[in-house]
């Protein structure tokens, strides 16, 4: 792949990026962990973006994306928010500036409180792919940007390559963000709705349970302590968390997360020691997450009081 590599950037830009970002991130609190740095993002202009969704910042980057294919310069900040280990949410920021000529990217890494900056990256195209795809929770329509040296190069490629392992050449490439919104789901899925304050169960066939953070007036964890209601929600189920039908469940190897509300709302969750969270729906059938989200560290993480 000859003359496709990413375009070796001097000395002299690799400062100046170094120098453009001192500038921008002057004010990021590195050495208040990523709690603060993950509310002053949300706060200041970036483009935030979590579970493949924008938080803010979408009408930043589609002028930032219009722009640059018009031949104008121009910065974006993006910040990639994501969850490591249990329930912290991590942030990795990115600065993206085309000069005119060539898009360069450069990471932030923050290690022991401070931040130091990757290697700055040069590419000659932004490339955008959309469509509409299926996965095991349904169908989506998606939209993704890599950066290339190579405008030719079609997305079936790129995912090839990654399910291989990287194991054919292919065109240099790298991600910068991905959109995807669901239009017909196949799983049920649970999320605090921050317009209407409630918790929202929904389900394949388009129907909705409804219930008011404000009556749910207790949480138990292990049938024996207590969580804080506001913390629990804020924590798990900012984001849309999908589960699918579930079969070979066995409720005593699981810890219980009981919910109780005046309204009558009567929910019993579950997790196991690897993470993943059950839940069982009014006419008993299973659900259950595909990933890693609940860990034994909940009990760090929120405030419990002996009951």
């Amino acid at each position: 792949m000859e003359g496709l590599e990413p375009i070796s950037v001097s000395r002299k830009k690799e400062q100046q990026m170094h120098a453009l970002a001192d500038q921008i991130f002057a004010d990021v609190p590195w050495d208040e962990g990523y709690d603060a740095i993950y509310s002053h993002v949300l706060a200041h202009d970036y483009i935030v973006l979590r579970d493949d969704a924008f938080l803010a910042g979408e009408e930043l980057w589609n002028a930032f994306y219009k722009e640059t294919n018009q031949g104008n310069s121009g910065t974006v900040k993006i910040a990639n928010c994501f969850e490591e280990s249990g329930c912290d949410v991590n942030v990795y920021i990115k600065l993206l500036h085309f000069d005119g000529k060539h898009y360069m990217s450069m990471e932030v890494e923050l290690k022991s409180n401070e931040n130091t900056y990757r290697t700055v990256e040069g590419y000659r195209y932004l490339i955008k792919y959309e469509g509409t795809r299926e996965n095991v929770y349904g169908e989506y329509d998606y939209q993704v940007y890599y950066l290339s040296n190579d405008d030719s190069i079609t997305l079936e490629e790129i995912d090839r390559h990654n399910y291989r392992g990287f194991m054919e050449p292919v065109t240099p490439y790298i991600p910068v963000l991905e959109k995807n919104i669901y239009t017909k789901e196949k799983c049920i899925v649970l999320q605090v709705n921050r317009e209407t304050e409630c918790f929202e169960v929904r389900y394949p066939d388009g129907t909705k349970e409804s219930y008011p953070i404000k009556n749910i007036y207790k949480i138990a964890y292990d049938r024996t302590r207590l969580m804080d209601v506001d913390a629990f929600f804020d924590t798990f189920f900012d984001q849309p968390l999908r589960l699918l039908p579930y079969e070979p469940y066995k409720e005593s190897c699981t810890t219980s997360l009981k919910i109780y509300s005046s309204d009558d709302f009567d929910m019993n969750l579950y997790y196991d020691l690897s993470g993943r969270l059950f839940f069982k729906s009014k006419t008993g059938e299973i659900y259950r997450s595909n990933y890693s989200r609940f860990e034994r560290e909940i009990v760090s993480t929120v405030t419990i009081a002996n009951q």
